[in-house]
């Protein structure tokens, strides 16, 4: 984010909801995370490649707040509604006080419970339309 006060931040945990409801949203997380790849060092990469896992429910809870407990921010793409990202952000927000940005399509809704919390400022949360958007956020 670099015209934010995180410029210098190099791990990013980008969070997104996995399951298929909104194609158009969750078929871009690939080229997503190759826009963020030019900015930062993106630990969760899977986010892309989801498939069913062998991994226990605690081992994936472990593994997902273990990558965040690296991370100098969290950047979460909340235009589908996903209990585990909202988790993931929580997570992040309050227990690791590690900042959080949001990203959103343009003209969707997002959740009051995300953008109406006082420890999301207004300037980390983007709408956008294009990989352009995303790229000139970073």
């Amino acid at each position: 984010m670099s015209n934010h006060t995180y410029t210098c931040m190099k791990k990013v945990y980008f969070a997104g909801a996995i399951l298929k409801w909104d194609g158009d949203t969750t078929d871009m997380y690939p080229r997503i995370i190759d826009v963020l790849k030019k900015h930062f060092d993106v630990l969760s990469e899977h986010v892309n490649r989801w498939k069913p896992t062998s991994m226990t429910p605690r081992e994936v809870f472990l593994r997902d707040v273990g990558m965040i407990d690296q991370a100098d921010i969290v950047i979460a793409e909340v235009s589908a509604p996903s209990h585990w990202v909202g988790r993931e952000i929580a997570y992040a927000q309050f227990h690791a006080n590690i900042p959080v940005y949001l990203l959103h399509r343009a003209g969707g809704k997002v959740s009051f419970m995300l953008i109406g919390n006082d420890g999301m400022p207004q300037d980390h949360i983007c709408s956008w339309e294009t990989l352009e958007d995303i790229d000139v956020f970073c």
